[in-house]
Parts: C-alpha cells; structure tokens; sequence
C-alpha cells in the first residue's frame, strides 16, 4: 500500500544490484502477499507451490527456496507414524513451547513446537511469564498495527476515541488490566470450570515430574502423539507450555471443565474468523484442508498441521494488531460462554402449552379469514401462491418479482399493501403466529435437556461485526415488543429459590456514535441525561422538546437507528410511509443538524477505502476490499458496512468486556450469580431470590464500566435492568 505514496526521490541511489531478487522461502513470501491483503497473488502462488512442490524432491538444490514445502519431507508422503500414548509422562516436555492439540472426541492428536516469536512478544508485553498460574494482567498491550484514525469534528477532537495512534501505541498502558487470564472465579466453578486436578496421571507414569518424557525434553522433531488418557490429568501439563494450540475451545471446555483453567489458549477457528471474518466455515476439517493444500502438509497429521496454522496466523495477527482481540476478548470469553452454555435456562412447560393452545387456535381462525378472502383453500406458506391471490386475484399492486420470477411477498411488501385489503393484515399476523410456533412454542419443549434447561448454542464466529448469535434454539429472534414477546419471554424461568435479573445497555450504539463522531448536539443530549429521539425530532423539526408528538418522535428514532445501519431514503420512506422526496429532506436535514456525524461517516468511509478494512474501537478488523469496486451497488454495501461494522462491532466488543468483567467479579461470584443468556445488548443471570437486588446493581455497574480500549467513553453508558421470576417480569 505504501508503494502508491512512496517519494521516489529518495530512491534515486538505488541500483539494479539493489534491486535484485533473491530466494526467498515460501513462508515468507505467503506471509507478505496475506498481511498486504494480495489475495490474488495469494491464491496463485499457493496453487503454483501444489503444482511445483514435486520437483523438491527431485531437485535437492532446491530445498529451502520457493519450490520447497518446507517441511523436510515431500507433501504427497503420508507423515511419519504417531505414537500412541496415555499418559501425559509419556510427552514431550512442554516448557515455554507450543502445544498443538487436535480433540477427534475420544483422542488427542498432539505435537510440540516452538512458540511463534509473535505470540511470546505479545505474551512478554502483557507480563505473561508465568502462564501456569492465573495471574493478573498488568495491563499492557502489544498492537503493532495502529488502530484507524477516524478525524473527530467536535470539541474533543484528537483526545477520545479518534485521536491519532503513534508508534508508541505497542506498549501503551491503559486503565484497563488485561481480560487474559484464568476465569478462576465461583461464577466459573459454578458453571463447571472445576480446578485442574494437582497430579496430571496415576503414578505409573513412565517419567519424572520435571515433564521430560520419551524424547528427553526436546520438541524438535518430536513428531505426532495420539493421546488416549483422561483430558483432565492433560491440564496440568498443558499449563507448562508457552501456548496451547486447539481448535473448539468452548466444545473442549464443555467436555472438560478443566480446560477452562487454561489462559494460554489459542483458538485456531477464532483466529481464522478474527483475520477474515467474512468467511462462513472456520471448522477444523475446512481450515485443516485449506491450510495443508496452501502449504503441502499431510492432513493425517492434524497436529503438526495445527502448529504451522499457529506460525502463520500468529504472523498475520501481529501484523494486523489483531493479537489483543484475540488473547483479552475472544478467547477468556470462550470459557465464559462454555459456562452460560452450561447452565442454561429453565422454561415453563406448562405455559408453553397454554401459549401454544391459544396461538393454535388464532392461526386456525386467520385461516378461515384468509381462505374466505381466497375464495378456497390454498398454501399458506406458499409465496407464489399469496402472490397470486395479491396481484392476480385481488388486482393489488405489485413490487416486482424475485430472481427466480415470483411477485415479491416479503413483510416490507405486505407492510406497505396493509391498507388496500384486509387480507394483507391477516397474513402479516399468521406469519407473526406462524413464526412464533414453529420456531419456538413446538420446539423449545423438546429442546429441554433432563433438568428442564433450554442449553443454547453460542456461535462467535457467526457475524463479520464480532456480534455473539445463537443456535439450537436461537434464542436472538424471541420478539421482543409487544404482548407476544412479553409472553414469550415469561416462558423462561428462574429455578426455585432464585431470580432472574435483565440488565439491557440504553441505546448503545447510539452512544458508541456520539463518542465515536464527537457531535456536540448528540454528546450534550447523552450528558444531560435527555430522551435522544425526542431531541432528534426537536432538531428535525424546529420544536421545543415537549411540543414533539409521539409520532414524530417515532419519525427521529427510524432515522437515528437507520443511519446507522446505512438506511437510505429509499428505505426510509417504506419505513415512514413518505414519500421519497419527504424522506430525502428528513436526511439532508439531519446531517445539517448533526453536521459532526455527516463528517465521522465521510472519514470512516475515507479510511476505509484508504486501508480496504474498519476497525472498531478495540481493534477487531472487518476487510472491505469492495470498497475499491467498480461495481457502484457493491461500492455503495461496503460503505454502509464501514459504518455500521465500525458502531455494531464496538458496541459488541463492549457487552463481551462487560461479559468477561461479571465472569471475573467476586462480588457476583459471592452472591452466587450466573450468567445464563447474552441477547443483543442484554445480559440475563440467576441469582439466589435473597441478592437478587444487590446483584442486578453490580451487574449494571460492571456493564456501565466496560471500555473498548481501556478509557471510559465521552458519554455514559446507562444499564437498565429489571428483576422477576420469570425473563418477561424482568425484562
């Protein structure tokens, strides 16, 4: 990138003989064309390397340069024979070294190397020497790669959130200690990260405790282990290492507790999302093929392979800054949410029963309404066969045909005919019903596990802005507004003797906006405590606050919100049922009011079409290379991802810090809180009936302190939560 600004009269003394090139090893050049994002002189040297790796073992002379696999053996040779061990005497002495561990559910593939120069720097920086225990952080950070500098235009600009980051940055301290360390409160005991037993085996271990074992203490060479023995007498000989390399950590510490002790993790899926967070697939048979076809190892060697994968992101991550995301957030949140998995949440099957009766019974007489209208029977759930009684039967107007030819059905389509047929009212409600039931009154009963708890999946690397989802049952879509989400929502409960507490941020992204752009207006409205939609609508449309009707202030949150999210006026106007023109003006108006935020978004989109990425506030990274296109509608998409990636993401960063804070308090571990649910910008816990009140309050002040780069933000964060027997009372 730097090559487009370079000042070439400073070059002018250079000679051919300068610029000569050289050999080089492969590594390294794969590692050049990754950190400077040349994906296509990526994929091409790769598939040049598969074609050309024979000739290394032809050609001796050749080993070492680019036409070498780098693995000492010829790619298309199976790996040499492992050894088949149960006990951890039996390894290679892990002191100070990398770990690679490949869990195939009964067995664990194992290999010894050197740690990445990279890790052990980031280690080192943040006061890591003794990663065996669970010591505090010191508080420093080692980003090499600066984080964006997105100009502010308010009266703050240059000290907050936007201020340039010198070169000093890698070892700058913050107010904030460092989230890597071992989740060893009662909060985590309580959700089954149990201490790690003192002995790693029975005493038939075949080695001393000095943990030299069969090759004498040497990893070089030590080749491939499949270990067959407890997972639990493996922790304490995995504390030794300097790194320990996985693939699933959250599924490893759910199938042993122990390893949640660990805080020398590295999630090699984690990293792989974390670099390209744009990819759908960060399993270990994909990254295992994708990672041996690249570099021509054996796949019947997943450890050694999973060591060369921890070089090679380590390098790229370093590059990027990336290795703080993954050591202070990411990977303590994994035990985190092993835990919340863990625990659950119990539901109460006798009102799911009763609320599904009753939906049952609303969908039956939808149906009459809706076939009455028809004419006849006909498939509901059919779109082409709505589009066909909308548009054809009923003569209603139409909003196009999908690719495949059908007339559009969608809710935005039924929303805008909802007054020119009774009809359209009846099916936007049984989808609404439809929904409800097939998603989660039928299913969530036989979801419960034996102790009558719902156990959630959380996915982390489901979303390209770092946001947590949610899967068997997704839990993220349970309507929030209106009577149906309050019902759906008190199906869930707290166990006997224990309450629930709901402890939701108030408008983050918002917040994240105000200090992110330094916009006067929006930061004085946030200081003074003031309702930020009716303050919006007051500027809009030249009225004092308490003139501002319901309706316009409905009118300001649809734009607050939708600015974020890239809304046009097009979509503005489906929203607000305006006109276009009307809704243009509303946006024209908006960024006259709040000019510091029209300025932000024009240098976040700057910036990214600068460096083909955003970064949010605590430097996790989202690449934008359409931001580059020729292609106006993908160029147009990746702007308005730029922005909302740069909101969304740091507000995600903030409520997993705020995660990891309630996770580590021992006020909460001493009051006997869990945590059991993360939706969106809320947080759900269990607390005995007794602290319920003295928990939710931590838990809000906890919240209210989380930081994305260790300083507080220029506006407060507000925390409301409720307390109740049931998710419905509480929140």
């Amino acid at each position: 990138r730097r090559l487009t600004t370079l000042d070439r009269s400073r070059c002018a003394h250079l000679g051919p003989s300068d610029l000569a090139v050289s050999p080089s090893e492969e590594d390294a050049v794969l590692t050049v064309f990754r950190e400077f994002e040349m994906h296509s002189l990526s994929r091409e040297f790769s598939s040049m390397m598969r074609i050309k790796r024979g000739a290394a073992a032809i050609q001796p002379a050749r080993r070492g340069s680019l036409w070498d696999t780098g693995n000492g053996f010829d790619a298309d040779q199976a790996a040499p024979k492992a050894v088949t061990v149960q006990i951890p005497g039996d390894l290679p002495d892990p002191s100070g070294h990398a770990v690679a561990c490949v869990y195939s559910g009964q067995t664990m593939h194992i290999a010894v190397g050197p740690a990445a120069v990279e890790t052990e720097a980031f280690f080192k920086a943040a006061g890591k020497t003794e990663r065996s225990l669970p010591l505090p952080g010191t508080g420093e950070t080692a980003s090499a790669a600066a984080k964006p500098t997105y100009p502010q235009t308010g009266p703050d600009a240059g000290t907050a959130a936007g201020s340039p980051q010198g070169s000093g940055a890698a070892n700058k301290k913050t107010s904030r200690p460092s989230l890597f360390e071992a989740l060893s409160s009662p909060m985590a005991a309580d959700q089954g990260h149990a201490p790690a037993p003192e002995s790693p085996a029975p005493e038939t271990a075949s080695k001393d405790a000095s943990g030299t074992g069969r090759e004498g203490g040497s990893p070089a060479g030590s080749g491939e282990y499949i270990y067959s023995g407890s997972l639990a007498w493996l922790v304490p000989y995995l504390q030794k290492a300097g790194i320990v390399i996985v693939c699933g950590h959250k599924e490893l510490v759910r199938s042993c507790p122990a390893f949640g002790s660990l805080q020398n993790c590295m999630d090699l899926g984690i990293a792989a999302w974390l670099l390209a967070p744009e990819d759908r697939d960060y399993g270990w048979p994909k990254l295992l093929a994708k990672h041996c076809a690249e570099y021509g190892l054996p796949a019947n060697a997943p450890a050694e392979a999973a060591l060369s994968m921890h070089r090679h992101f380590s390098a790229q991550m370093a590059g990027r800054g990336l290795l703080p995301v993954l050591f202070n957030i990411e990977m303590p949140l994994s035990s985190v949410l092993a835990g919340m998995e863990q625990n659950g949440i119990a539901i109460d099957l006798s009102r799911l029963k009763a609320f599904l009766g009753e939906v049952s019974e609303e969908l039956k007489a939808l149906t009459r309404s809706i076939y009455e209208a028809a004419g006849g029977p006909f498939n509901i759930r059919s779109a082409q066969q709505i589009g066909e009684l909308l548009f054809k039967k009923l003569g209603l107007r139409s909003s196009g045909e999908t690719r495949g030819g059908q007339a559009k059905t969608s809710a935005d389509v039924l929303d805008r005919l909802a007054g020119d047929h009774p009809v359209v009212r009846d099916l936007l409600e049984y989808r609404k019903l439809e929904k409800i039931r097939s998603t989660y009154l039928e299913p969530l009963p036989q979801s419960a596990g034996p102790d009558g708890r719902v156990h959630t999946t959380f996915n982390i690397t489901a979303t390209a802005t770092g946001r947590l989802s949610s899967s068997n049952p997704n839990l993220q879509n349970i309507p929030v507004r209106g009577d149906m989400g309050r019902r759906m929502r008190s199906c869930f409960t707290a166990a006997p003797g224990h309450k629930l507490i709901s402890a939701d941020y108030s408008q983050i992204e918002l917040r994240v906006l105000a200090h992110c752009s330094g916009d006067e207006k929006l930061k004085t409205s946030f200081l003074n405590g003031e309702d930020i939609h009716a303050r919006t609508a007051a500027e809009l449309f030249g009225l004092p606050m308490d003139a501002v009707s319901p309706d316009l202030r409905r009118k300001a949150k649809t734009i607050n919100f939708g600015l974020i999210y890239g809304m046009g006026a097009r979509k503005l106007a489906q929203d607000l049922s305006i006109p276009q023109s009307e809704a243009k003006r509303f946006m024209e108006e908006y960024f006259k009011k709040f000019s510091d935020i029209k300025a932000f978004f024009d240098s976040v989109e700057n910036y990214a079409r600068e460096h083909a990425c955003v970064v949010t506030l605590a430097g996790r990274q989202r690449p934008l290379p359409d931001i580059r296109s020729q292609s106006g509608q993908a160029r147009a998409l990746a702007e308005r991802q730029a922005v909302n990636t740069l909101i969304q993401g740091t507000a995600a960063d903030i409520i997993k810090i705020a995660m990891l804070a309630a996770a580590q308090d021992g006020t909460l571990r001493d009051l006997g809180a869990k945590l059991l649910l993360q939706i969106h910008d809320e947080l759900v816990a269990e607390v005995p009936e007794q602290h319920a009140e003295t928990a939710a309050k931590r838990l809000a002040e906890l919240m209210q302190d989380a930081s994305p780069d260790g300083k507080p933000l220029s506006v407060p964060l507000i925390v409301e939560y409720g307390i109740g027997q049931n998710w419905g009372e509480a929140h």
